[in-house]
């Protein structure tokens, strides 16, 4: 029998085109940069999802942030890149979007299990290797320090 993941990655390989995601860079009103722990796989992440076709990006993180944290406040947003990448064989368009002046009212919910700020220059070494690949595009990682989060 098919998992429902299995069933979606072929849809969207035969499809042709990219999964759409986001990716915030949330920043606290103290200049530290909001992470989860996700119920689903290891070490901290940045906020984020799947962004559906009509969802502008900068939409699409905010609502991942609501939905994953709690997110109530907010100062600017700004749209910053786009990463191309494959997941399990699916092409994945994400949109990297930075939220200032993030609040936030978190509760455990199913998919996140905890929420921690941390100072850029004092990042968590328990980092996804997901988080680790957008910071380095954004330039908060320098190639020599991403090798230091790498096992």
């Amino acid at each position: 029998m098919q998992t429902a993941d299995g069933v979606r990655q072929r849809y969207w390989r035969w499809r042709g085109r990219p999964r759409l995601a986001t990716a915030a860079l949330a920043y606290t009103p103290d200049g530290e940069l909001l992470f989860v722990r996700q119920t689903y796989t290891d070490g901290w992440c940045l906020p984020g999802g799947g962004r559906r076709a009509t969802e502008e990006p900068i939409a699409a993180a905010l609502r991942e942030l609501r939905e994953e944290i709690g997110l109530f406040g907010w100062g600017e947003t700004q749209w910053r890149t786009t990463i191309h990448r494959p997941f399990s064989g699916v092409p994945v368009a994400t949109d990297v979007v930075i939220v200032s002046d993030v609040t936030f009212a978190f509760r455990r919910n199913l998919e996140v299990e905890a929420v921690s700020s941390f100072a850029p220059a004092a990042l968590p070494v328990d980092l996804n290797p997901w988080a680790i690949t957008v910071l380095t595009v954004v330039g908060l990682l320098h190639p020599v320090e991403k090798a230091a989060f790498l096992p």
